[in-house]
């Protein structure tokens, strides 16, 4: 389920995520697309918690509180511990921040933030931002 109609990894990279009892359990550090699912949606986050970085699926969302910066977990979420995979793109480990060449093949840009949108109910990289404002909203 997602709960947005577009949103930036800007906006949720380094936010709290809150537990089901609105306790502190951790910050986003990466955002985990599945390659090889039909439309290369979020499939999970990477937490930083107290004790080591864990990743929880993203279905185990309950809401995301844009407002608050704040991300809500189910009762009911489970944890795994992180692992890299090769069947999973790390999308600020593998594109935020790097040079890319443009669609034209002309020159080099850099990715300063990466556009998702809902879409079918699922979270869906559909475009980076290599501008001025991608940087700003960042920054903060």
């Amino acid at each position: 389920m997602a709960f947005f109609s577009e949103i930036y990894a800007g906006n949720l990279i380094g936010k709290r995520v809150l537990n089901s009892e609105e306790n502190y359990y951790g910050k986003v550090i990466d955002l985990i697309v599945d390659i090889e699912g039909e439309n290369n949606s979020v499939s999970k986050l990477v937490i930083k918690t107290h004790k080591q970085n864990v990743t929880i699926k993203w279905d185990s969302l309950q809401s995301i509180e844009i407002g608050f910066l704040n991300l809500k977990l189910k009762p009911e979420f489970s944890e795994e511990k992180w692992e890299y995979s090769d069947s999973e793109f790390y999308v600020v480990r593998s594109l935020l921040d790097k040079q890319v060449v443009d669609t034209k093949g002309r020159k080099v840009v850099r990715v300063n933030d990466i556009k998702f949108a809902e879409i079918k109910g699922s979270m869906v990289m559909v475009a980076i931002d290599i501008g001025l404002r991608g940087l700003i909203r960042r920054l903060g």
